[in-house]
């Protein structure tokens, strides 16, 4: 969802962004099915105050419960039947970027073997090279 806010706000504030760093970006292609939740976010007054209110009186052991399946730490992915949804992914993330390509914007996609959506935290050596690498080539401090 992050992602997706940032390209909406580029998109809208060209002059006050010079360039960003996505990971696993929903938002590029045109598909709205799975960015459902990401443009009632950005399009709908006080959704997200809605959706907190909601999810702040749920049980803090469920929510824990909820956060430790998604990730459990080490630099591995959470879950080894991902990998497949994530080759699957990956595919849509090229036609994305490509998309993004094709309308004469500047576009990289950095792919990092092995890590699931989390990037950063299950991978953050390589994220952060990586994003390094891009700061250093856009001149980006």
């Amino acid at each position: 969802m992050g992602g997706s806010l940032n390209i909406e706000y580029a998109a809208l504030h060209p002059d006050k962004v010079k360039s960003l760093v996505l990971f696993e970006p929903g938002g590029l292609s045109e598909k709205v099915d799975s960015q459902f939740i990401v443009w009632l976010y950005i399009k709908i007054p006080g959704m997200l105050r809605m959706l907190n209110r909601k999810y702040i009186k749920k049980d803090h052991a469920a929510m824990r419960k909820l956060l430790e399946s998604i990730y459990v730490g080490g630099s591995k992915p959470t879950n080894p039947d991902r990998l497949t949804s994530i080759l699957e992914k990956q595919s849509e993330i090229d036609r994305a970027v490509k998309l993004v390509i094709d309308r004469g914007i500047k576009a990289e996609l950095e792919v990092i073997p092995n890590a699931g959506h989390m990037l950063p935290l299950e991978r953050p050596e390589q994220a952060n090279a990586a994003v390094k690498v891009f700061l250093d080539k856009t001149n980006i401090q």
